[in-house]
């Protein structure tokens, strides 16, 4: 691992736990690093009026969106936030550090699946970054099509990114016309203002490593303790919405200090993999049997870091012919849901109208298959998502959620 980032991890205080129902808090306490400086996505797309986001063009082109940057201000945009309107919602690929008075083609990957048609002209901020397990499948996607294309990619796996979002909707109880990741946010609003209350940044904080049911989830640290009290709120509502997926979500889990420790101290050993970054600086990636991440290193200064926990073997995806991941599928459990349900041939329903049925119930399919053979969630979580797939092909209807609007 990089030596700045190495000795800024090793030098962080794990600050006391702060506890909500299945998901504990650890703050992460250091002194800033005052170069490079810098203003956060969220608060250039709403306040400084600078920023301007857009399609690449008329037409659009889902893996890339436009970022035009014109102010005096270099600005952090990072992986897994966000942006909503244009032709659908999107997040960042990796964490980008914007020059200042530049324009960047940026590469991304859609929250949005059924929809391509525009709502706005230009891209605003979600106030949503993704729940950790969708962005360390993501990330690790990313990973993936740097080390094996010629010239580095920032592509990632969009069907898994697109199977990931499926899942936490089946997860939380919660659907979307477009199949869009922000619904699921703003159909479970009230429960993740609960989570939100519960928690608050502390004096010298940088950074966070976060528990869900016990075990630990993701840390993030940035270089700037102001830039992370910004960034806090999307943050923690990540993580709460990940601990909201989890079959017991009400159960209270007491993980402590010394647990958080060991996922620091473990952290550079690592194998590191270094990229030319889209924005300023460099792009590093982490691997290693018991966790992955990236960091943005700009003139040695860990601008942002990201680390997750791997989950044994639902992490191990085989590659494709395009150097990007591959979903495993399996016809077995097609089969035996298609036996139980009477043979019946989905159709469309309320989740898509436009006929995309078939293709979500392929995503729910890989996730129930993948967990018959390689068990990781309860008899009551598989029976429970079985029991939508059924309804599915049976052309039932939903009960529907109160789901958020989007623009």
């Amino acid at each position: 691992m990089n030596k700045s980032l190495s000795k800024r991890i090793s030098k962080a205080a794990v600050g006391p736990a702060q506890r909500f129902r299945n998901l504990t808090l650890f703050p992460l306490l250091a002194k800033d690093i005052k170069e490079p400086e810098y203003i956060c996505m969220v608060d250039a797309i709403t306040d400084e009026k600078s920023v301007h986001i857009t399609e690449v063009s008329s037409g659009g082109s889902v893996p890339n969106i436009r970022v035009t940057n014109e102010s005096d201000k270099k600005i952090l945009i990072l992986d897994g936030e966000e942006l909503k309107g244009a032709k659908q919602n999107r997040v960042a690929n990796t964490t980008i550090l914007l020059d200042a008075n530049s324009t960047t083609i940026i590469p991304v990957s859609c929250t949005e699946q059924g929809r391509w048609r525009s709502t706005s002209e230009k891209f605003s901020h979600s106030k949503t970054v993704m729940a950790p397990k969708v962005r360390k499948k993501k990330l690790m996607s990313v990973s993936h099509s740097l080390k094996s294309s010629p010239e580095p990619s920032y592509a990632s796996d969009q069907g898994e990114v697109w199977d990931e979002i499926a899942v936490l909707h089946c997860k939380v109880g919660t659907q979307s016309p477009t199949g869009a990741m922000h619904d699921a946010h703003e159909s479970r609003r009230d429960d993740l203002s609960e989570y939100k209350g519960r928690f608050e940044t502390v004096d010298k904080q940088f950074g966070m490593l976060a528990f869900i049911d016990g075990k630990p989830a993701g840390a993030d640290m940035l270089s700037l303790g102001r830039a992370f009290k910004k960034n806090f709120d999307i943050l923690l509502e990540s993580y709460a919405m990940e601990a909201l997926s989890s079959s017991k979500p009400d159960s209270e889990t007491l993980p402590e200090r010394e647990e958080a420790e060991k996922f620091l101290e473990n952290l550079p050993a690592l194998e590191e993999s270094e990229f030319e970054s889209v924005g300023l600086g460099r792009d590093c990636r982490y691997e290693g049997p018991e966790s992955v991440g990236a960091a943005l290193m700009v003139d040695d200064t860990p601008v942002h870091a990201a680390f997750f926990t791997r989950d044994g073997s639902r992490d191990r995806r085989r590659p494709s012919g395009n150097g990007q991941q591959a979903s495993q599928e399996s016809p077995g459990f097609f089969e035996l849901i298609q036996n139980a349900s009477g043979g019946q041939s989905p159709r469309a329903t309320s989740i898509y109208d436009d006929g995309k049925l078939d293709h979500l119930r392929q995503q729910i399919l890989r996730e129930l298959d993948n967990e018959i053979r390689h068990p990781g969630k309860s008899a009551d979580e598989l029976a429970r998502l079985q029991a939508i797939y059924r309804q599915m092909i049976s052309g039932e209807r939903a009960p529907r959620s109160n789901q958020g609007e989007n623009s």
